[in-house]
């Protein structure tokens, strides 16, 4: 008898628990349908409010402006939510380029979130922040950003150097030489595509700062700059790189000059100067007996 109930406990726990776990994922699925709806219609309203000023720019805003304001309080609508909205514009209107956006969202406050996001102690909060500034193309946060560019978290230097370049063009070379820890390839990739989208010629006082920079990944970063620009007078650095200890220095400039120097025999010039070890290391990267 005692085991009969013992039995019933257990398969009523069960059910209970399965009650439970179907009433909470009900509950969830109702809460994200409510936020998606929410989103999309704050999605609308910043659209909208944008399409007014291309239409007429003599529409005064400041009255979308406060009805946005005021969905948002009242659907407690997340600082982050708000903010993908206008990532999402930005991949079509650049926003650094468009001041009725710049207007929308710094109407909302969200500038000024997001420059409190970027001094608070949560590095994964710090770095995003960080991340969205330069997409934005707030250069007014540089100053803020600056102090993080060798910080110990990855992800927090990573993005405040990627900051950098966005804000500064090849100024921000001059700081390379002071970057002592690693950098990803897709970093270096992010770095160079900053690069290419500035519209600043190449800056020779910063640049040639950067070349005495002794950190094997931040010559890495260089050699790949001066293959991506076919940057010729930079030529002898590349070469400089060949006779690294770094193998895979070596291969980033092999790489380079295969794009440099596309002439074949010039390449096995240089490799015949080279130490033992080095020469093997070109030879085989070369494909050359």
């Amino acid at each position: 008898m005692n085991l009969l109930i013992v039995i019933y406990i257990v398969i009523f726990s069960l059910l209970f628990s399965l009650v439970v776990l179907w009433l909470t994922t009900i509950g969830y699925i109702i809460k994200d349908k409510k936020r998606e709806k929410q989103y999309l219609r704050l999605e609308q309203g910043i659209i909208e409010s944008l399409a007014y000023s291309f239409i007429d720019d003599s529409i005064d805003k400041t009255e979308n402006i406060k009805k946005l304001k005021a969905y948002i309080k009242d659907n407690d609508i997340s600082f982050w939510d708000s903010v993908n909205v206008f990532m999402k514009v930005n991949r079509f209107i650049k926003f650094s380029n468009n001041e009725n956006l710049k207007f929308i969202f710094n109407s909302l406050g969200l500038e000024k979130v997001l420059k409190e996001k970027i001094t608070t102690n949560d590095w994964y909060v710090k770095a995003k922040a960080i991340w969205m500034t330069y997409e934005f193309g707030i250069s007014d946060n540089t100053k803020l950003i600056i102090p993080y560019r060798n910080d110990d978290i990855t992800l927090i230097r990573r993005e405040s150097q990627i900051a950098l370049v966005t804000f500064l063009g090849w100024k921000s070379l001059i700081l390379l030489p002071y970057f002592t820890k690693t950098m990803s390839l897709w970093q270096q990739i992010r770095i160079i595509e900053k690069l290419h989208e500035t519209e600043e010629k190449l800056d020779i006082y910063h640049f040639e700062k950067a070349l005495k920079s002794e950190n094997i990944i931040v010559k890495e970063l260089l050699v790949r700059i001066i293959k991506s620009f076919k940057l010729h007078e930079y030529k002898y650095y590349v070469v400089k790189q060949l006779y690294s200890k770094n193998s895979n220095l070596i291969k980033v400039a092999v790489e380079a000059l295969n794009e440099l120097t596309p002439e074949s025999i010039e390449l096995k010039q240089i490799e015949k100067r080279l130490p033992n070890i080095q020469r093997e290391l070109v030879r085989n990267y070369l494909h050359v007996s």
